[in-house]
């Protein structure tokens, strides 16, 4: 039997958490529907569609994408869609921001996969998605196809060479493919140099993700529950989502198993449009973690 210790976060950790979001606030004329939400524990999934295999871990107040099976995948998608663009205006695509807590945990006799992704999609079904290397985002026909309208950040713990993977530990922007338009090995920077991080190493990591539609950028950040954001994103990225998202927009997160196995698990999320800066309360309660 597999078993996993549960470390348990401090209130330092769900201050500093809390206080990081509010810190920044930028005003923003784009007339849409405002979109702001924090879940900083899953005690309640009244608002979250699960599927797949994706259930609540009740006990603890997380959500577990994938279960210690092989070949299956989970989505845990926000029940009400995202206006990201004004009515009847294609050309104006709202600024987003999100940030989340994770945590992927392989059992001891396998070397883990395949990986979480955040991810932006017209429809919050797992209708047509593959398991293993394809996320439980698109299958071998969808891939590259602008059909989709799939905006994604992917969290990678497999090597895969057809979609020019750089390694098994890596976290990569994905549109409408899995072949990501910019990939960087996992790091952090912790306010002096840059620092390796193990995505499934079974701690709780956190991951910023920032949209500013005015100057077309993109950045992703990661580092360890607790740390403060890191001042330098791991990938910063110019990119116009204006043709990529529809007038309404599904938000959440999709693993998926493969040959290997790990479980996946989101600890806290919060997600808000229009230039509001995200904000989240980290899970108090114990959440699983390798042994």
């Amino acid at each position: 039997m597999i078993s996993f210790h549960r470390p348990t976060p401090s209130l330092v950790v769900i201050s500093q958490f809390l206080l990081g979001f509010l810190r920044f606030s930028v005003a923003d004329d784009t007339p849409l529907r405002h979109t702001s939400f924090v879940f900083d524990r899953f005690n309640r999934t009244d608002e979250i569609i699960l599927l797949g295999v994706a259930a609540p871990l009740v006990s603890k107040s997380v959500l577990m994408l994938t279960n210690h099976s092989h070949f299956v995948m989970g989505r845990a998608m926000y029940s009400t869609p995202v206006q990201m663009k004004p009515r009847g205006n294609n050309r104006t695509v709202s600024s987003f921001s999100t940030t989340f807590v994770f945590s992927m945990v392989p059992p001891p006799s396998d070397a883990g996969g395949h990986g979480i992704a955040f991810l932006m999609t017209p429809s919050p079904t797992l209708s047509g998605a593959l398991s293993a290397e394809y996320i439980g985002l698109l299958n071998f026909t969808s891939v590259g196809k602008d059909y989709n309208h799939l905006f994604a950040v992917e969290f990678d713990t497999s090597r895969n060479v057809e979609f020019q993977d750089p390694d098994d530990n890596h976290v990569g922007v994905d549109i409408n493919d899995l072949n990501s338009v910019q990939a960087k090995f996992a790091r952090y920077w912790d306010g002096k140099v840059s620092r390796s991080l193990s995505l499934k190493s079974g701690r709780n990591i956190q991951a910023w993700i920032d949209y500013d539609h005015r100057g077309g950028k993109l950045s992703v950040r990661i580092a360890f529950a607790g740390m403060p954001k890191p001042q330098m994103p791991l990938i910063s990225l110019d990119t116009d989502l204006s043709a990529l998202v529809e007038e309404e927009m599904y938000v959440g997160f999709s693993a998926s198993t493969g040959n290997f196995v790990e479980d996946h698990y989101i600890l806290a999320w919060s997600f808000t449009t229009n230039g509001s800066r995200a904000a989240s309360g980290c899970n108090e309660s114990p959440f699983p973690g390798k042994e």
